[in-house]
C-alpha cells in the first residue's frame, strides 16, 4: 500500500518522510470545507503561505506532477512560470479540454491520461514512489 499525506494550502508544512508521498492541494480539497480557497484574498494569502514557497522549492527539485487541477488559477500559472524546464512534469487527468492542451505544452509538460487513482497505482506497481 502506498503511504501519502494531504498537505492543504494554510497548513503549516511537514517534514519529508521517507516512503511518503505529499500530496498538495493548493486549493484545497472538497472533503474539508475549511481547507478551500474561494476568493482572490484567499489566493493571495496562499501564495505568502509555507505551504506555497515549499511547493515551489520542491519543483525545482523534483519531477512534478500536476493532479486534478486546471491550470488556470493564477498561483499556479506563478509557479509554473517559475519552474526550472530542466525539471519534467506530468500532468495527470483522465479528461483533458483543448485549452489544457494548449497550456500543457506552453509550459513544457507531459500529459498523461489517467485517474488519479489509476495513476497512482501505477507508481507503486512500477516502485516510482
Amino acid at each position: 500500500q502506498l503511504k501519502y499525506r494531504v498537505i492543504n494550502p494554510l497548513q503549516t508544512p511537514i517534514e519529508q518522510q521517507e516512503g511518503v508521498v505529499d500530496i498538495y492541494k493548493l486549493v484545497g480539497s472538497i472533503s474539508d470545507d475549511a481547507t478551500m480557497i474561494i476568493t482572490d484574498d484567499d489566493l493571495a494569502r496562499v501564495a505568502k503561505g509555507a505551504v506555497f514557497q515549499e511547493v515551489a522549492n520542491l519543483i525545482d527539485k523534483y519531477h512534478l506532477f500536476v493532479v486534478g487541477h486546471g491550470l488556470r488559477d493564477g498561483n499556479i500559472v506563478d509557479l509554473l512560470k517559475q519552474r526550472s524546464r530542466k525539471r519534467q512534469m506530468t500532468y495527470v487527468s483522465p479528461h483533458i479540454s483543448e485549452v489544457s492542451q494548449v497550456l500543457l505544452y506552453k509550459y513544457g509538460c507531459e500529459l498523461t491520461r489517467q485517474t488519479a487513482d489509476d495513476f497512482m497505482a501505477y507508481l507503486e506497481a512500477n516502485d516510482l514512489t
